[in-house]
């Protein structure tokens, strides 16, 4: 009796926190650029913090978490163990009003912190069927990807979907501009599937002969089979 009392009082306690976005359908993925070596990771949005309002998070490098429920207005917290208190927070984390579904993508410092940026992965801004290119250098680019080239200023993202609803390869070109010419510093064909979408970073990088050369990494997501 007393064990059934306490399994009621948890459950209530977890509705409390998650009940509103499971029922309204708001939910977060975490993705990680490199392999995250740290401690692990939770996530609370509760006000008093609580073994049970602990939710351990999946950080993996170039590849989606699962989804975690969240209630939209409220930070996102994220801690690990501590040492003169249970949980330390790491990093607090305000997802915009206008982002729907949020990948909350981290980066790692030299110093082991994270650091984060918060993208759309919602139908409406990002279908199944497009690519995200995500510039992460100083430089604007000009991306030639089907269609006109289009402008991806520094530190910016843009979804591109014209696309056929069918299995092809399209050649994709990124390209800057230098001086008086345009040179290109990513060329590739790349294969389109209706059920995948891309994010594709553009970073700067060297190369063997440590000259300076635009590299690139991929966050592929699969539409799941009957969705």
């Amino acid at each position: 009796m007393i064990l059934s009392i306490v399994v009621v009082m948890w459950m209530a306690c977890c509705v409390g926190v998650y009940g509103e976005e499971t029922k309204g359908g708001k939910r977060f993925r975490v993705a990680c650029w490199s392999d995250w070596k740290g401690e692990a990771v939770f996530f609370s949005q509760a006000k008093r913090l609580s073994e049970e309002s602990m939710v351990p998070v999946d950080l993996m490098e170039m590849a989606y978490s699962g989804y975690y429920p969240y209630k939209a207005g409220v930070p996102i917290r994220f801690y690990q163990r501590g040492v003169k208190v249970p949980y330390r927070m790491i990093e607090e984390v305000k997802v915009p009003s206008g982002v729907h579904e949020p990948l909350i993508f981290f980066f790692v410092s030299g110093e082991g912190k994270l650091k984060y940026r918060v993208f759309d992965t919602s139908s409406r801004k990002f279908p199944f069927g497009s690519y995200q290119f995500v510039n992460l250098s100083k430089e604007d680019m000009m991306v030639k990807f089907t269609g006109k080239p289009v402008m991806l200023r520094a530190q910016s993202a843009k979804v591109i979907d014209s696309f056929a609803n069918k299995k092809k390869a399209y050649p994709c070109r990124v390209a800057r501009k230098e001086a008086t010419e345009t040179k290109v510093v990513y060329s590739s064909m790349i294969m389109h599937r209706p059920n995948k979408r891309m994010m594709m970073f553009l970073y700067p990088g060297v190369d063997e002969a440590k000259r300076s050369k635009m590299r690139t990494r991929a966050l592929v997501d699969y539409r799941a089979s009957g969705s």
